[in-house]
């Protein structure tokens, strides 16, 4: 069966054009791999933000903008060991400014795939179980304003693979974006819908981002995320003013839930700066709930909070090579990314919006990239995780235990020293294939040891 795919796949690809010229580039995508080695290593950092995933704008020269209409496509198959998934990508503009893009996805086995949050059903059609829209979106972009109906997700913060509570691997949801720059001023909003359960509960979310950058070396940023829920509850008008804070909405009585345990809301600091032509430095500080008042402090109440830090190292950059080393913190709170109403956690299909590990973890590692400018990247990863029992991805949509200050991580602390290594390899433009070793000591079963060989026609 998979010869055939595998023969289809290539008639498919001689008979179509698979350059795509804009908007969210999928995180499997050459490109997507390609911003991130180039922002590390100071390369492209005009395009550098805090507040949004790659997009292929980024990425188009001048003389890709005359034609009134562009259509391009995609049909590619991906096989890694005994799983398979055919995916296809279509984008057209219009005029340059408008825009649209859709990224379907069919799979056989829901696990080996990342980021795929598909449901299984219990009969296959043509070998394949599941099948789901991973990204969509129309909408509008010119150099100063972006506005998009979208399927998709958002990564959201400084630096790379540190996000706290938005990132690239979440399941997909369905939101509205509207961004602007301003030159050094650059502005985010989101509004969007995540999911209903089976008790009728609505459960929505909302990004507001600010953000200064020289576009050259440095990128200050201040965000606010929320998560709301209710029966039957719909779009809160209270929150579709980008520019208001939830503190002023929720405690005044604005929303169409009363009081405060119809949401959530977290604050963020983001700072991200290259400096002597070989350093980065990438800084997250989250604050769910800060602790004040002398009263709570002396009954032993402690601080939601959590942070990140990457600090990477270019030794090597030349015309055909770079090799990066990198080191990272990611620390998160037990009680932070919770709520007194579990249905407001930071949870999406029962896993976590932001880093896959959740909550009540904390991870330090050391790492290298290398990139030959051309075909080839590999990823080496070394590093100590720590998981605590009130985790999000134990509990997803239960509410805090309590605030009180504890071990952390709390309670039986699952440990495992990890190693990570990939290799990617283009023979062709649109052939690729994947080597992938995962290892580590611990007895976290969402984080056994595996090996995987991966091949991508398209």
């Amino acid at each position: 069966m998979y010869r055939h795919y595998f023969l289809f796949s290539i008639i498919i690809y001689l008979c179509t054009s698979f350059k795509t010229f804009s908007q969210q580039i999928p995180y499997e995508f050459f490109d997507y791999k390609l911003k991130n080695l180039l922002f590390d290593c100071g390369e492209n950092w005009e395009n550098n933000t805090n507040f949004s995933s790659p997009r292929f704008r980024e990425f188009l020269k001048e003389n890709q903008k005359n034609d009134s209409l562009n259509i391009k496509t995609q049909i590619g198959l991906k096989n890694r060991s005994k799983a398979l998934e055919i995916y296809g990508f279509l984008h057209f503009n219009y005029k340059i400014n408008f825009f649209g893009y859709l990224y379907p996805r069919l799979v056989n086995d829901i696990s080996e795939f990342e980021r795929y949050s598909g449901i299984p059903m219990d009969i296959n059609r043509g070998g394949f179980i599941s099948g789901e829209t991973d990204m969509s979106g129309i909408g509008y972009e010119n150099k100063w304003v972006c506005l998009e109906i979208v399927r998709g997700r958002e990564s959201i913060g400084a630096g790379e693979n540190i996000n706290l509570t938005m990132k690239y691997n979440s399941p997909a949801y369905d939101y509205f974006r509207l961004s602007s720059n301003y030159g050094k001023i650059k502005v985010n909003y989101l509004n969007g819908f995540l999911e209903s359960n089976s008790d009728q509960i609505n459960r929505y979310i909302v990004f507001k981002g600010l953000e200064w950058t020289n576009k050259k070396s440095l990128i200050i940023g201040f965000s606010e995320t929320i998560i709301y829920s209710g029966y039957n509850r719909g779009l809160d008008f209270g929150y579709l003013n980008p520019i208001s804070s939830h503190l002023e909405v929720e405690l005044n009585n604005h929303l169409n839930v009363i009081g405060s345990e119809a949401a959530n809301a977290v604050w963020q600091f983001h700072f991200d700066l290259f400096f002597r032509k070989k350093f980065r430095l990438s800084f997250n500080y989250l604050i769910d709930e800060f602790v004040l008042d002398q009263s709570e402090l002396d009954w032993g109440k402690e601080h939601g909070n959590g942070y990140s830090s990457r600090f990477s190292y270019t030794p090597i950059k030349t015309d055909k090579i770079i090799c990066t080393l990198f080191s990272s913190v990611i620390s998160i709170g037990t009680p932070t990314l919770r709520h007194g109403n579990g249905t407001n956690n930071f949870i999406q299909r029962s896993k976590p919006l932001g880093w896959e590990y959740g909550s009540d973890a904390r991870e330090s590692s050391l790492g290298l990239n290398i990139f030959n400018r051309k075909n080839f990247i590999s990823e080496f990863k070394i590093g100590k995780l720590s998981i605590g029992e009130e985790s999000l991805i134990f509990r997803p949509y239960e509410e805090y235990k309590d605030y009180l200050k504890d071990d952390f991580p709390s309670g039986d602390v699952i440990s495992s020293n990890i190693m990570y290594l990939k290799f990617e390899y283009w023979w062709l433009q649109n052939i690729s294939g994947e080597l992938i070793l995962n290892l580590n000591d611990g007895n976290f079963e969402r984080e056994e040891s595996y090996f995987k060989v991966g091949i991508k026609v398209y």
